[in-house]
C-alpha cells in the first residue's frame, strides 16, 4: 500500500483532496483505479485507510492516532553541501529524528539554507517511504553558542560525535529528548568543545572510523534511539 501525505486528515467517510503533486503521482504516475486503497499520512502523528470510489474520489476508511514517541533525538549539525544535506535530511527522517538544528560552526563548509518548502517535501516523501508517522521539525541556523542555550534551556540530554576511543560510551539516558550534535567535515575546534565540554555535553564516540557529516548524523541518531530502546518509528 502507497502512502501519501495530506495536510488534515478530516474523519471517516470524509473525501479526501490530495495536494497536487500527490493526485498526480497516484492517478498518473501509479494509474490508481477505483477500488485501490491507500494510506494517507498527516506528519503530525495521525493516519488513515482510504479507498477510491468512483470518479477518483477518495474517501476515509479508518483512522488511527500514533503517540508522539518517548525518545526525541535532536539533531545540531554542521550543514553540508547541498546534496549531502538532502541526503541527511532524508536519511535521518527515516531514522526517526524529532527535529534537525543546522549549526554554524568555526569549520562549516556551507552557509545553512534558508527553511524552504523543498526541504520539507524531502521528510515528508521520507516519512512516506519509512513509515514515520512524524516529519522532523527544521529549525533557522543558528550558531553553536546559541545551539548550547537551546540544549541547557530544554534539560536535554546532549552527546557530540568524537573520534577518540577514549570517549564516553553509548549508554541509557533517563531524558527523553536528547541532543547529538554532529561537526563538519574538519571536526570541531578545540575551543568548541571546550564549550560543549563546559555545557554538559558529552563526547561519544560511535565507531573506529571517521565518518563523513551525514553518515555520523543518521548513525547518531539511530545508535541513540535503539541504545533508548524507542523503536516506535
Amino acid at each position: 500500500m502507497h502512502n501519501f501525505y495530506i495536510d488534515k486528515l478530516g474523519k471517516i467517510g470524509d473525501e479526501v483532496l490530495l495536494p497536487t503533486s500527490e493526485a498526480k503521482h497516484l492517478f498518473k504516475t501509479l494509474r490508481a483505479a477505483k477500488g485501490d486503497v491507500v494510506g494517507l499520512l498527516d506528519g503530525q502523528g495521525g493516519c488513515a485507510k482510504a479507498e477510491i470510489i468512483e470518479d477518483k474520489k477518495i474517501i476515509i476508511k479508518s483512522l488511527e492516532h500514533h503517540a508522539e514517541p518517548d525518545i526525541k533525538i535532536h539533531l545540531f549539525v554542521a550543514v553540508p553541501k547541498r546534496a549531502k544535506m538532502d541526503q541527511l535530511l532524508r536519511q535521518c527522517t527515516e531514522a526517526g529524528v524529532w527535529a534537525v538544528h543546522p549549526i554554524i560552526t568555526k569549520y562549516s563548509v556551507a552557509v545553512p539554507d534558508k527553511i524552504s518548502n523543498r526541504r520539507h517535501s524531502l521528510m515528508q516523501e521520507a516519512c512516506k517511504q519509512a513509515g514515520n508517522m512524524f516529519v522532523p521539525k527544521l529549525f533557522t541556523p543558528c550558531s553553536l553558542a546559541k545551539a548550547l542555550e537551546k540544549i541547557k534551556a530544554a534539560k536535554m540530554s546532549a552527546f557530540y560525535g568524537a573520534v577518540s576511543m577514549d570517549d564516553k560510551k553509548l549508554s541509557h539516558t533517563s531524558n527523553p529528548d536528547i541532543a547529538w550534535l554532529v561537526g563538519p567535515e574538519g571536526g570541531f575546534s578545540d575551543e568548541e568543545e571546550q564549550q560543549m565540554l563546559s555545557g554538559g555535553v558529552a563526547p561519544l564516540n560511535i565507531g573506529p572510523y571517521i565518518m563523513r557529516v551525514e553518515t555520523a548524523a543518521v548513525c547518531g541518531v539511530s545508535l541513540l534511539n535503539f541504545c533508548n530502546k524507542d523503536i516506535s518509528f
